[in-house]
């Protein structure tokens, strides 16, 4: 059942990481006007998709690594999440 769950997990990541992958292709398009979509002009759909998919590898890699990789993987991409949540709750842009 464990196997499962761990499979799901990783299905899942994979996922937001397509997604981020797509919706940093679509703001870099938007601003620099290749195509118009008004949801990218601006970078926060970018901020929420990076921010998820940081926070869900850092589980991941909590969970998947042994000994310091463990520790310091799960710390750099929690950090990274942390903080572009931080600076989308300061309106940095």
């Amino acid at each position: 059942m464990k196997d499962l769950y761990e499979e799901i997990f990783s299905f899942i990541v994979t996922s937001v990481t397509v997604i981020t992958s797509i919706a940093i292709v679509l703001t870099f398009l938007t601003t620099y006007n290749f195509i118009l979509l008004p949801a990218f002009s601006t970078y926060f759909p970018l901020q929420i998709s990076i921010s998820i998919c940081m926070l869900l590898w850092g589980v991941r890699f909590y969970f998947k690594k042994i000994g310091r990789k463990k520790y310091f993987y799960s710390l750099a991409f929690l950090l990274i999440s942390i903080v572009s949540l931080i600076f989308m709750l300061m309106s940095v842009r």
